[in-house]
């Protein structure tokens, strides 16, 4: 696969709205956004909305459709749904390194990339990892912009497997250690920003939450 041509690329992962509660896991995936998600998911996007954006991606998941439709309609793009962005199971693995990453403020950027189970996470955050690079790059090569534009790209998906994501995808340990100690709340999000493109990798992670 080609690298992603170098770029001002930056990349803001948001998490959905709030969705309606399920009984099964089954239903997770068409879970829709509750009145108070639609008001969140049109806040982020009047926010997001203010520079220029060049692609949306989403989950399969009903209610990050949604939110990505919210600021589709007014950025005028057409968001493009990232199957590798939605899991409906977890391994007992799996769910104690999500666990460990959740616990605020006593994990260190050693500690996560130490963890026996890091590598366990690693086959689903690489899996997501590259599909979002193809889908970015597909995008890219169609629209062929000059090497001096900025390029913004937003991704709609869930909230661990952005701070997972996040934390993969920069070079700082101040910038892993936020994105693995953050929890975040409905449309809050992480925005990477100082894009490597021989590494694929970006420098910065800035959170961001917008109030409703």
């Amino acid at each position: 696969m080609n690298h992603t041509p170098q770029h001002q690329l930056t990349l803001t992962f948001v998490r959905h709205g709030e969705a309606a509660d399920c009984s099964t896991i089954e239903e997770d995936k068409g879970r829709q956004l509750t009145a108070l998600g639609g008001k969140q998911a049109s806040a982020v996007a009047q926010a997001l909305a203010k520079n220029p954006i060049f692609g949306i991606f989403t989950s399969p998941a009903q209610r990050c459709i949604e939110c990505a439709l919210h600021l589709s309609q007014l950025v005028s793009v057409t968001p493009v749904v990232v199957e590798d962005l939605y899991r409906t199971q977890l391994s007992d693995q799996e769910t104690a390194f999500d666990n460990m990453i959740r616990d605020m403020g006593r994990v260190t950027a050693a500690e996560y990339f130490h963890h026996p189970n890091h590598h366990l996470a690693l086959q689903v955050i690489w899996a997501m990892r590259k599909s979002i690079y193809e889908a970015i790059e597909a995008v890219l090569l169609d629209a062929k912009p000059a090497s001096d534009t900025p390029i913004h790209f937003v991704v709609f998906c869930h909230d661990t497997l952005i701070q997972m994501i996040c934390a993969e995808m920069v070079t700082s340990v101040t910038s892993r250690r936020l994105c693995n100690t953050l929890s975040l709340r409905n449309c809050d999000g992480i925005t990477l920003s100082g894009y490597d493109g021989h590494t694929r990798q970006f420098a910065n992670a800035e959170y961001f939450s917008v109030p409703v």
